[in-house]
């Protein structure tokens, strides 16, 4: 599973641990579409990230079911962050990896049923 990965890589790069923080070129706000990939009940979302010091926060948008929710907590390290929380589904994971020196963000939202991606850019 992608998330396995993502936070043995995570884990594995000091994210987790005390003291992680996100390069000074990345700190900042991104926001973007995100495109479905699986069996998801809407086709896309908007996302946005708030990418601070020490950690990661946002909010996502699935227009066509009309669900705005926020995220908060997410891990951050000089590679990216990470941010779950529990849903009536299951769990949820947002993730993302810098890119260009920070000029965007390329983000994931995972599902138990199904994946969304797209990069987001600094707003």
């Amino acid at each position: 599973m992608k998330i396995g990965w993502l936070s043995l890589a995570l884990l594995t790069t000091g994210c987790v641990g005390i003291g992680a923080l996100a390069p000074d070129y990345a700190i900042g706000s991104y926001r973007g579409a995100v495109i479905a990939r699986g069996a998801c009940a809407a086709p896309g979302a908007d996302l946005t990230v708030s990418i601070g010091p020490s950690s990661a926060s946002g909010d996502l948008y699935f227009e066509q079911q009309n669900i705005r929710a926020r995220f908060g907590d997410g891990w951050v390290d000089d590679a990216g962050f990470l941010s779950s929380r529990r849903t009536p589904d299951g769990m949820e994971y947002v993730s993302g990896y810098f890119v260009d020196n920070g000029a965007a963000l390329d983000a994931t939202i995972d599902t138990r049923t199904c994946t969304y991606a797209g990069t987001l850019v600094r707003v």
